[in-house]
């Protein structure tokens, strides 16, 4: 694999110490942290993203679909980095059968990234942030944590077409000057987060009696905050041109102890009952819901060494630190909105 270790130096433009950045999925979750941060920091953000999206802190905003790529190559022009945040993460259900899903996603996830990543070395980008997922190494990381060495083992289409993106960038850095960089994170959490964890967000709030007192598994999870403040130092860190990244918030908890906490946090008691492991895994495969009952009560623990050894990161915040906040913040937003 070819090493560049050379510091991605800001450059003045309109008069500001700054780098021009593109980030893709803009308008996104992490995108719309993302944004701010970059902001804050100074930098000049374009953002690109499939519909319109009202958030100031990007200095243009370009609208699109990921796969025409005709409609963004110019959006590329001058850029040093480009922060590839977009993905497609849902096919409806029933509409097609395993194969048609996986080439839906195998359509954005892997041919569009790759094409915007060879676009992207061909007008000299100097940097490409891929932010990918834990679930290229799999669904559960059983009695040993997950780091940058375990063997890949995607199982969801959607895990497959992130590493097959992966595997095709890295390709890509060993024939071009522009350098590589994967960060696979796990679930990113925070107040406003979408899917699975709002609906836990919500149980946990209303609140509604949860049965997972006998479930004594371990979850890493990283918050949006250490997340966006990772991708912003793998942006110029000259130790992280072509490697690979698995970041979480430092420590890890049980799902009983994830709820426990953004419970604190809304300054409520966690109603939780235990039920044994074996029947709640029986009662969501007869729903169909054996997806959701791995993602809440497999082990999924995270081995960071490399991303603090390598670039001496540390997370702004811890997980439970996190969690309460997250909580806190959710049910001010509800009163507010209220």
């Amino acid at each position: 694999m070819r090493h560049v270790h050379s510091v991605i130096e800001p450059r003045t433009v309109y008069g500001e110490c700054l780098l021009k950045v593109l980030v893709t999925g803009a308008s996104g979750f992490v995108g719309k942290y993302l944004g701010v941060a970059l902001a804050q920091g100074g930098h000049r953000a374009t953002g690109l993203c499939r519909q319109a999206a009202l958030n100031s802190s990007y200095r243009d905003i370009c609208i699109g679909d990921m796969t025409a790529l005709a409609e963004w190559k110019q959006a590329l022009d001058g850029c040093d980095v480009v922060i590839h945040l977009a993905a497609r993460a849902h096919v409806l259900s029933g509409s097609s059968d395993e194969q048609s899903e996986l080439e839906q996603f195998r359509r954005v996830n892997r041919d569009a990234t790759l094409a915007l990543a060879v676009e992207a070395a061909r007008r000299g980008v100097r940097r490409f942030v891929f932010v990918s997922s834990i679930g290229v190494n799999g669904n559960s990381s059983g009695s040993t944590p997950f780091d940058e060495s375990s063997t890949p083992a995607p199982h969801a289409s959607y895990a497959v077409s992130k590493f097959e993106a992966e595997e095709g960038l890295l390709r890509l850095a060993a024939d071009s000057a522009m350098d590589i960089v994967i960060i696979r994170p796990p679930l990113v959490y925070a107040f406003d987060a979408p899917g699975n964890f709002a609906r836990l967000l919500q149980l946990v709030a209303n609140p509604i009696p949860l049965p997972f007192g006998a479930v004594d598994n371990g979850k890493s999870l990283i918050s949006v905050a250490n997340l966006v403040d990772f991708i912003i130092l793998c942006m110029t860190h000259p130790n992280a041109a072509n490697e690979r990244f698995i970041v979480a918030d430092n420590g890890v908890v049980s799902i009983r102890e994830l709820i426990a906490e953004l419970a604190a946090g809304m300054g409520k008691k966690a109603f939780i009952f235990s039920v044994p492991e074996r029947f709640l895994s029986g009662a969501a495969a007869l729903v169909g819901r054996t997806r959701l009952y791995e993602q809440l009560c497999a082990n999924l623990e995270l081995d960071t060494r490399k991303a603090k050894r390598l670039l001496g990161w540390q997370p702004l915040q811890g997980l439970r630190e996190g969690l309460r906040e997250a909580g806190r913040k959710f049910v001010s937003t509800e009163r507010a909105d209220g």
